[in-house]
């Protein structure tokens, strides 16, 4: 019964890049300003998230009041355990950078306003709370709350304020823009979700727990599909990854991003960087998309995208790593961007999956300089011998049609060091007769041949 009631598999398969690259461009399609694409999309989220909640109350055919808040944390469950695929193969750069904020940057704000919600409904559900507290100072009370050790205690006031606030009880009518401004995002995600639910569901039902009310299956109207529905409006404040309200600390970092040729990323200022990382990461994509930055008459004298591409190999970004592949792609393999892109591909790329995104990149691209430059990683003494390595660098010796091309990867097949390479190299080396290539292919028959 419950599985026909409850549908989570819409956000579960956001985090599928297929799916996500559709969503997005639906999303695209709905909102014109790109500034409003963060919280629509979380509003979308938020909303469905709602919804199962809502049917959950409404609509399950129990009077076990333990069913249907199991039911409340499975939905929680489902969100607290999302696993975003590593990889977001097929995904463009902006498509990339949104998934970001999706699922890196917001992933614990959409967590906790789920929380938030299931502690409310759990509430609704049950009765327990008392309707001569106070709102706003319940609301005052849990922002002020900075120790993560008293966090539960936060959520919980909050999650009290909520239901009495279904109840008819009004939030900050004259304090709400200064409690936007103090709270956390995930508060704030929940703030005008409370608002926008009590607007709904005082258009649908009276706000009353559950067991008071006598409600038809037929009536209960999908909130995500609401007019009442979060309005693009209500997140006007939320912060994008180009808001100009950024945190300070994260503000001074990037200063250090336009120091131009001088800045030095020494162990100290990258330990900063690493703590703020998830937050960060939307601003280095922001530097690295900006064309004019990369002039040499910018701010930072056109180093702060390449120092942010650096940054995202020392961060160990690996879902950059597409994005990384596609910049190397648009350029020359000795421009200087390409020669970051490759040293942070080399600091990001430790396991065979990531590994296995640059191989797969070779085989459907044609741009052989490119692949040249990618065989620095393929070869690093850190990975084990692994047979997809292999067959790339033999695919490449093999299609590559100018003779210094070739060259280079025999030096590579030399690194890489398997002898299955040996009659391959001397397949090759019978049709040549005396040049640089043929020279190179004796050398390095005659070293995998003394390799023990």
């Amino acid at each position: 019964m419950i599985n026909e009631i409850l549908d989570l598999t819409s956000i579960v398969n956001l985090t599928k890049p297929r799916i996500f690259k559709q969503w997005y461009k639906q999303l695209r399609t709905e909102v014109k300003d790109t500034s409003y694409l963060l919280p629509k999309g979380l509003d979308k989220i938020i909303g469905i998230v709602i919804d199962n909640m809502l049917k959950v109350i409404f609509t399950l055919k129990t009077e076990k009041e333990n069913e249907k808040v199991e039911y409340l944390r499975q939905i929680s469950k489902t969100i607290l355990e999302l696993h975003p695929q590593i990889q977001t193969i097929g995904l463009d750069y902006k498509e990339q950078k949104f998934y970001y904020l999706i699922f890196e940057t917001h992933l614990k704000d959409l967590q906790t306003t789920t929380i938030l919600l299931e502690k409310l409904f759990n509430l609704y559900i049950t009765n327990n709370y008392d309707l001569k507290l106070d709102t706003n100072e319940l609301i005052r009370k849990a922002i002020k709350i900075e120790n993560e050790e008293e966090e539960e205690e936060a959520l919980n006031l909050m999650a009290i304020a909520g239901v009495l606030h279904l109840r008819g009880k009004s939030i900050f009518p004259n304090e709400y823009n200064w409690i936007l401004k103090q709270a956390t995002l995930s508060q704030k995600i929940y703030l005008k979700t409370l608002k926008s639910l009590s607007d709904y569901l005082q258009n649908t039902i009276y706000p009353l727990p559950w067991e008071e009310i006598k409600i038809e299956e037929e009536k209960h109207l999908s909130y995500s599909e609401s007019s009442a529905i979060i309005g693009l409006n209500n997140f006007r404040d939320l912060q994008t990854s180009k808001s100009t309200n950024v945190d300070p600390e994260i503000h001074n970092l990037l200063e250090y991003l336009y120091n131009g040729k001088d800045l030095k990323l020494d162990e100290i200022l990258l330990e900063k960087f690493k703590k703020k990382s998830d937050a960060i990461i939307p601003h280095l994509l922001d530097i690295i998309d900006d064309e004019k930055l990369y002039d040499i008459t910018s701010q930072g004298d056109g180093y702060a995208p390449l120092y942010s591409i650096q940054l995202l190999g020392e961060l160990r970004i690996s879902s950059a790593i597409p994005l990384l592949l596609d910049l190397l792609s648009e350029n020359k393999p000795d421009d200087a961007i390409s020669i970051y892109i490759i040293e942070a591909l080399k600091l990001i790329i430790v396991s065979l999956d990531s590994l296995n995104i640059i191989i797969e990149f070779i085989y459907s691209t044609e741009n052989m300089r490119i692949h040249l430059e990618l065989c620095k990683i393929l070869v690093n003494p850190n990975f084990i011998p692994n047979e997809n390595i292999f067959k790339v660098l033999i695919y490449l010796f093999q299609n590559l049609n100018w003779e210094k091309g070739r060259i280079q990867i025999i030096d590579y097949l030399i690194q890489y060091g398997d002898k299955k390479t040996i009659p391959i190299l001397e397949e090759r080396l019978n049709t040549l007769s005396l040049s640089k290539e043929r020279n190179k292919l004796e050398e390095a028959i005659r070293k995998l041949n003394n390799k023990k």
